[in-house]
């Protein structure tokens, strides 16, 4: 069990220009490990993803949603979800998981 995080649609465009489809924006998953860590099960290339992240910290629109409706600024994504989790997980890069 874990939680979700997506890309909010109406704020980032992708590279061709449009914007991103809600349900093909998935970030990647929080999740807890057996030993109580927890763990991230990354959806896309974390470079890309931390790249579009560090561009855009000083934004303080809300561009990240979980699966909850939680949104999240840039800031807030890396210091509650990303700093917490020290193993990053990527065989899942490309694949729909929930």
């Amino acid at each position: 069990m874990g939680t979700n995080f997506y890309w909010q649609s109406q704020t980032i465009p992708t590279e061709q220009g449009e914007r991103a489809d809600y349900e093909t924006s998935h970030i990647g998953k929080e999740s807890g490990l057996e030993n109580g860590g927890v763990s991230f099960l990354w959806a896309q290339e974390p470079a890309s993803v931390l790249s579009k992240v560090a561009s855009l910290l000083e934004n303080e629109e809300q561009i990240i949603v979980d699966e909850t409706g939680t949104q999240f600024t840039p800031r807030r994504f890396l210091q509650e979800v990303i700093a917490i989790c020290p193993v990053w997980a990527t065989d899942l890069i490309g694949v729909e998981f929930s």
